[in-house]
């Protein structure tokens, strides 16, 4: 249905309204995506890693070995595999997500541009929200578009004598949005149970309400049972497993939701106060007030759904942005029936419009969020610790153990275990550790350091890209003091190639990678010998209960002073990890004395032998003292003696650079 032009309008045809909204919405988008760029969300890595794995032929799978629903976004992940087959996931994701907005603000322009209230196309650019989430690589693009155009395929329907046909498509539409996001299928069963209640009342004119809302469900309901079907059938799960790591009590989290709602209310002003014109005027020229009241009725539903989760720790206020398509009907509804006749009406309704945009872009601008988003770049630092994995070490395979489930694991393409419970399905059924204080915290506060360690991961890495040297949360912290992390495992800095430049320029990263001494990564015993990969010589063991805070108790300050002291010459990066030639080589900076520590020899006679050969090599018993030596071999007396191998630098040329030790039995 098209609405005819007004008489009384300026003399603007139609297309061009349209395409000057388009053009400048357009140009508001690329001003305010090019102040955060390159924002990219670490899970929507997680979604990439599972379109990667599927066009490598590996299935919807995060890692080897398990089949865990790890993603709440499948239509997106298929997307991005379809995309990505020529384009690499990561971009496809990049490419669509401005695609889908693009063409979200295409379609607004469109169906206002009979009035000054086609400018919704560039009032929506300007939100804080808006820009990251084009960009950040996750389905929200998708979802947009989709809500946007099962609204208007809705809005259609009001005014259709016959609804059914626009309906379906507005179904459609939501079941598409049904498969991007779980929580997506509130607003069509807002929709529905408002259609029902304005149709009601019309029965005696031949509307069909009963049979029209299931015309509009139906769509919708073979989306969500089919996945359902598919989950059970592929994952062997009724629940898909991101949903299963956030069930329980959510204590405290309404008051921190109204916060963040009211956050969003403040900093998107302009596109509030325009949805509020929109929500007073209950008859207008093309539909009638049912759709007025259905988007309020979906605006409502989701702030209440925001406030019961408890917003979102994500910045930017991403679970906004689903609800951006419906604020912006209600805010073009209102402009356009103020604009209604022309004249001072269409000039006040051009300056509301105009007057929304700045003050949408000057909150954006100077909004704490927004310096939030620009100064996110850990993801890259993943992604270049990932790459670095992968160089050093994609011959052995190790398992590694991240508690970002994104970008490291995406890039690495090794097996990894998440941590956090995202993708792990043991973890995300693990008991409740303490009551949820944040959003976050509702999600991340599983798993064990009992299944941890069964699970024996060769590398761990802490926190967020670069990673912590001690995790953070208590599960992690109870995890690195267990005595069987402390004897397992031992600490070394890679130096990572900074993955994008900073304010003070391009300078290295130094992640703290925890590898399993014997793990694949680490001693390998075979039938020519021991060998020692050279990086476990500038390793470190965790202090039981050392954290990197100072105690105020002062008996507990003198051990913490004493402990640092002794980590203080490691802790110096006097030797880092550095990956050439495809393999992990130990880099020395400083002449001294570096070890590997406890190591059971079988009795006999052993010789020592460096790649490249630098230094001295000696085995030293427990008391530091050298074993004795035969013609040039170090004898080993007891298998159940520990050793110390020891490598000695004196102050020559450094640095130095030691691939691997080899101890040969003769």
């Amino acid at each position: 249905m098209h609405r005819a032009p007004n008489p009384s309008a300026p003399a603007w045809p139609a297309w061009a309204r349209f395409a000057l909204a388009l053009l400048l919405g357009v140009a508001m988008g690329v001003w305010c995506i090019a102040e955060v760029w390159p924002f990219f969300a670490d899970d929507a890595f997680i979604s990439l890693r599972y379109a990667d794995r599927l066009l490598a032929g590996q299935g919807l799978t995060w890692t080897d070995g398990e089949r865990v629903e790890g993603y709440s976004n499948l239509a997106w992940v298929l997307l991005c595999a379809s995309f990505g087959a020529g384009l690499g996931t990561a971009t496809a994701a990049r490419v669509l997500g401005l695609l889908g907005m693009g063409t979200a603000l295409a379609l607004f322009a469109w169906r206002f541009r009979h009035s000054p209230a086609a400018g919704i196309g560039v009032l929506l650019p300007a939100t804080l929200a808006f820009a990251p989430w084009a960009i950040g690589g996750l389905e929200l693009p998708l979802l947009v578009l989709c809500a946007t155009g099962g609204l208007l395929a809705y809005e259609r329907a009001f005014a259709a004598a016959s609804p059914a046909p626009a309906l379906v498509r507005s179904g459609i539409c939501f079941a598409v949005a049904a498969l991007t996001r779980p929580d997506a299928p509130l607003l069509p069963a807002v929709l529905a149970i408002t259609w029902f209640l304005c149709a009601w009342p019309r029965r005696r004119e031949g509307a069909r309400p009963l049979f029209e809302v299931a015309a509009f469900s139906l769509p919708v309901g073979v989306a969500m049972v089919g996945q359902l079907a598919f989950r059970v059938a592929y994952y062997g799960d009724w629940l898909a497993n991101t949903s299963r790591v956030k069930v329980g009590d959510g204590a405290g989290l309404p008051a921190e939701g109204l916060a963040y709602v009211g956050d969003a209310v403040v900093v998107m002003g302009g596109l509030w106060v325009l949805a509020a014109l929109g929500a007073a005027s209950a008859r207008w020229q093309r539909a009638g007030p049912g759709f007025v009241a259905a988007l309020v009725a979906a605006t409502l539903a989701w702030v209440a759904y925001l406030i019961a989760i408890g917003g979102d720790f994500f910045p930017a206020f991403r679970l906004v942005v689903p609800l951006l398509p419906v604020l912006a009907l209600l805010a073009g509804i209102g402009l356009e029936r103020l604009a209604n006749g022309g004249g001072r009406r269409a000039l006040a309704a051009s300056l509301l419009v105009i007057g929304a945009t700045v003050a949408c872009r000057l909150q954006a601008r100077h909004h704490p969020e927004k310096a939030r988003v620009a100064a996110e770049v850990w993801e890259f630092d993943g992604l270049a610790i990932g790459g670095l994995l992968r160089e050093a070490f994609a011959s052995t395979s190790p398992l590694v153990a991240v508690d970002a489930a994104g970008a490291v694991p995406w890039a690495s393409r090794l097996p990894s275990l998440d941590m956090l419970g995202l993708c792990d399905a043991a973890i995300a059924r693990d008991p409740l550790r303490a009551p949820a204080r944040t959003s976050f915290e509702r999600a991340h506060r599983r798993g064990s350091a009992d299944y941890l360690l069964a699970r024996a991961p060769d590398v761990f890495l802490f926190g967020c890209a670069p990673g912590d040297l001690i995790p953070l949360d208590p599960a992690g912290r109870a995890l690195v003091d267990d005595a069987r992390f402390v004897a397992d495992y031992r600490c070394v800095f890679f130096e990572v190639p900074a993955a994008i430049r900073r304010a003070g320029g391009s300078t290295p990263l130094f992640a703290p990678l925890w590898l399993r001494v014997h793990g694949r990564c680490g001693v390998q015993v075979r039938d020519d010998g021991v060998h020692i990969p050279a990086i476990l010589f500038g390793s470190a063991p965790m202090v039981p209960g050392f954290r990197p805070e100072p105690p105020e108790d002062p008996p507990a300050r003198a051990v913490w002073d004493r402990t640092v002291a002794q980590l203080l010459p490691w802790l110096s990066l006097s030797s880092v990890v550095v990956v050439a030639e495809g393999a992990p080589w130990l880099e020395v900076r400083k002449a001294g004395e570096l070890r590997v520590p406890a190591l059971h020899l079988p009795p006999g006679d052993w010789t020592l032998e460096a790649e490249p050969a630098a230094g001295t090599l000696e085995l030293r018993d427990a008391a530091d003292a050298p074993l004795p030596r035969v013609g040039g071999r170090w004898r080993v007396a007891s298998a159940a003696d520990a050793v110390d191998v020891v490598w000695v630098l004196a102050a020559a040329p450094a640095p130095w650079r030691l691939r691997r030790v080899t101890c040969r039995p003769r």
